[in-house]
């Protein structure tokens, strides 16, 4: 009965503790009888059939038929009855609807440090005298009675726990990756016994009103919202715990610190932050001041924390009201316990938050901050979760992207993909802004809501993903799901069984629940192509009955894919190890910064050479500006050079494929080796090599009346292309060198890269690769004087000189010798797999083709 009337309390939003409803029951046994009219009233309403409650005593149990055990073999047992110990079964949480994927979680401990975390909150576990509350006190009763002869009661305050502890939810998008945490936690509160009374309260802020509710969970939010003032306690006896990742545009706009401010006086308020340490700064925690605070004595409330100093800097911080900052670390809540205890002076990482103008008012909707609202392009939104993301949350992104999105298959291919990943890198997905409810339904559980990456997101890490990955995560999924079902023999098919025998598509059942994967695992057999592109049409047609991949629509794909592609190399997307994949794909599907119909050159109206305007430029380094400068590059000095057209990228693989089958050159095996990828620079050239392919050029160029001249840059002439006219380190600036802006030895590729993937890095006239990725020939002789007379353009073979100079820097070279000024000596027949070349365009007088 008691079970039933707490149920009902809390339909109705009253989550009373053991007292209070003592209490009601007590007051409620008080009232009157009715009055017999208001009783025959009653009795006129319609009669609900009622079930009486049966007692069963355990004779009666026994015979019961759901004990199916004989009553003899009970009285035949003739040897003692042991109660044996089991370890306690782990439950397992089966998560099934109409539209999702019927399967099975292992139902692991969300806070696995429980034990030490128990341990920690010790210093709380202690009894204080109570305000309420006597006892009879017999010894001080007995000796007074003996030696006054006064036989009247002595009462004493009774011993009842210290403290009582409210946890505080805050219910976002980002939270609910945390929410078992949270519950897991609130059960260990319940049960170490340090506390009065431990209640829970949710914070919505999905919207601008924000609203404070009695319980968490989806069915929690319908209840009424309370005043944060109903959290006061005058006696300041009382925890209050903000449990939040602090992520949420309520506290960038300082909404919750508002609310925790009418707390500060009288209750110990903390932040439960759910983020490691390094990740507070990314946070609304950044509009504070990071403070160390301390507690002068036990049961210090926030007004009387001493702040001790900013975590930045020995300043003093603005006046405002400090809430201390806990993690659901063991060290982190020891600390925080002993503090609350008096115990020992110790600091506690928190923050300052400054006092609030106004009231905060829960029945209005707050207004929030003025501010120009930017939606951020996929190209800014991919660039600040590169940026942020630790390594293991942007795979985890890149594996989510082969699968519908809900919470238990995102915890699946965690666990079979990444099982060195946390909770923590699920989070990182969910605050990067990446993902979207499908849903604004917040009542939905949070174990079968639906989530989407949001526009062109999921295209975008699919293409940043290798296939066989992509497969890999879909295969393992798959197979512990169970979507593909052989009809014949009722077992599972995995992904890649398909994949190695197309005709088992003929055999495969699919059910309702399975086809939302199916789809996703048709987009990947499209991706492979060839024969796979008529099996994913077969799987298509047994799910919808639809062949909907016409020859027309796997074009229109096909140039979709491309143009992503190029757009991820041309706009810098990714890691640098990711563009290169990307550009190894684009390479294989055709890249269209190429023209084959003029000999591969690039495909724009300038072929692909751009202008240097006239002009001085310094060339060479300066010691005091460039402490890395070789003796060779001294002293530093302005060069006057007129106006020439030089190459945007280095001369590529299949640039130098087509001159060879043009010209019957026979390419060694080692060139073949080198020279796989087409969009690649060429390497394993000597300069002897490079000049024969500016002949071939110009008479081709010349044939189709374009009279020119194609040459390697000397190196006045390739030194300003990189580095401008202001004598710059690097082709960017003198920002020193980084593997977002170069292939050099930091950048772990250690091979050639696809041209024109360091977008960050070209110089301020639009060439790519000026460093690192390949070292380029130059038209110069390797001594002092051509280095000075930088005007001469001499094809001319000297016999006692063979070396010529190289410039750029290669993706095996230390940061220092990728430097523009830097200059790099070897034999004129020198071939190497990090040696390649430029082209420059100079223009004849004569007609010239446009």
């Amino acid at each position: 009965m008691i079970k039933a009337l707490i149920q009902t309390l809390s339909s109705i939003g009253f989550i009373g503790t053991g007292e209070e409803i003592a209490d009601i029951l007590w007051l409620a046994s008080h009232f009157d009888k009715m009055e017999s009219d208001e009783f025959e009233m009653i009795q006129n309403r319609p009669t609900v059939k009622k079930v009486p409650l049966k007692f069963e005593s355990r004779e009666e149990k026994l015979n019961s038929s759901q004990y199916n055990i004989p009553r003899k073999k009970l009285k035949q047992s003739s040897k003692p009855v042991r109660a044996e110990l089991h370890p306690a079964e782990q439950k397992e949480t089966i998560i099934s609807d109409k539209n999702d994927i019927a399967f099975q979680t292992p139902g692991a401990p969300a806070l696995s440090n429980k034990l030490s975390i128990s341990r920690a909150l010790r210093p709380l576990m202690r009894k204080v005298p109570s305000r309420v509350y006597q006892v009879l006190d017999e010894e001080e009763t007995v000796r007074q009675s003996a030696e006054t002869d006064n036989w009247l009661p002595k009462m004493r305050p009774e011993s009842s726990r210290w403290l009582d502890i409210i946890l505080v939810v805050e219910e976002s998008m980002s939270t609910i990756v945390w929410e078992k945490t949270i519950m897991e936690f609130k059960a260990l509160l319940e049960r170490i016994g340090a506390f009065r009374n431990i209640q829970c309260y949710g914070i919505c802020t999905e919207k601008k009103q924000i609203k404070l509710h009695m319980g968490i969970g989806h069915k929690a939010i319908k209840n009424i919202t309370r005043n944060p003032k109903e959290l006061i306690d005058t006696l300041k006896q009382r925890i209050i715990l903000v449990v939040s990742d602090c992520s949420s545009k309520a506290w960038h706009d300082g909404r919750i610190a508002k609310m925790m401010s009418c707390w500060s006086n009288n209750a110990m308020c903390s932040i439960v932050q759910l983020l490691p340490y390094w990740s507070w700064d990314h946070t609304g925690l950044n509009r504070a001041e990071f403070v160390y605070l301390r507690a002068t004595q036990a049961g210090t409330v926030n007004d009387s924390l001493k702040v001790e100093i900013s975590y930045k800097s020995d300043k003093i911080v603005k006046k405002g009201f400090s809430v201390p900052i806990i993690t659901l670390e063991t060290a982190s809540i020891h600390s925080w316990a002993k503090s609350l205890a008096g115990l020992g002076g110790i600091c506690l990482p928190g923050v300052i938050f400054q006092l609030p103008t106004s009231d905060i008012c829960l029945d209005q909707n707050l207004e929030e901050d003025e501010l120009p609202k930017k939606s951020l392009s996929l190209e800014g939104k991919m660039k600040r979760f590169q940026a942020n993301a630790s390594p293991l949350a942007q795979q985890l992104a890149c594996y989510l992207a082969g699968v519908p999105l809900t919470l238990p298959i995102m915890r699946l291919v965690q666990k079979v993909m990444l099982p060195k990943s946390e909770q923590i890198h699920l989070a990182e997905i969910f605050l990067s802004g990446l993902l979207k409810r499908n849903s604004n339904d917040l009542s939905i559980p949070s174990e079968k809501a639906k989530y989407d990456f949001t526009t062109g997101v999921r295209e975008y890490l699919i293409s940043m993903t290798l296939l066989s990955e992509t497969v890999d995560v879909i295969t393992k999924v798959t197979k512990k799901l169970g979507c593909f079902i052989d009809k014949q023999t009722g077992k599972t098919i995995d992904f890649k069984a398909i994949l190695v025998n197309p005709s088992l598509v003929d055999r495969v059942s699919i059910n309702e629940d399975s086809k939302t994967f199916a789809s996703v695992a048709m987009d990947v057999l499209r991706r492979l192509g060839g024969h796979y592109t008529e099996l994913s049409n077969q799987i298509n047609s047994q799910i919808f009955g639809i062949y909907d991949f016409s020859e027309e629509n796997r074009k229109i794909n096909l140039n979709q894919r491309r143009h992503g592609y190029l757009n991820t190399l041309l706009k810098g997307w990714g890691t640098p190890k990711d563009r290169m994949t990307v550009g190894n794909r684009l390479s294989r599907m055709g890249d269209s910064r190429f023209d084959p119909a003029n000999y591969y050159l690039p495909a724009d109206k300038n072929m692909g050479f751009v202008t240097v305007p006239a002009g001085k430029f310094l060339m060479g380094s300066d010691e005091k500006n460039d402490s890395e400068a070789f003796k060779d590059e001294i002293p530093q000095r302005g060069v006057d050079l007129s106006d020439y057209q030089i190459a945007r990228y280095p001369v590529t693989v299949v640039q130098y494929k087509f001159y060879a089958k043009e010209t019957k050159l026979n390419l060694s095996a080692n060139w073949k080796n080198f020279n796989t990828i087409d969009n690649h620079p060429v390497v394993y050239v000597s300069w002897n090599d490079a000049v024969q392919y500016c002949k071939w050029l110009t008479k081709e160029m010349v044939k189709n009346e374009i009279n020119c001249l194609i040459t390697l840059p000397n190196e006045a002439q390739w030194e300003k292309a990189a580095r401008g006219p202001n004598g710059q380190i690097y082709s960017w600036g003198n920002n020193r060198i980084d593997p977002s802006k170069a292939n050099y030895f930091d950048t772990d590729i250690y091979t050639t890269s696809p041209v024109g993937c360091f977008p960050d890095g070209a110089s301020i006239y639009g060439t790519m690769d000026m460093i690192g990725n390949v070292w380029e020939w130059c038209n110069n002789w390797h001594d002092r004087n051509s280095y000075f007379d930088n005007q001469s353009v001499d094809y001319s073979t000297k016999e006692s000189e063979t070396s010529r100079v190289l410039r750029g820097g290669s993706w095996g070279n230390f940061a220092k010798f990728c430097r523009a000024a830097n200059r790099l000596i070897d034999s004129q027949n020198s071939k190497d797999n990090y040696i390649g070349f430029r082209l420059l365009f100079s223009p004849k007088n004569g007609r010239q083709k446009k």
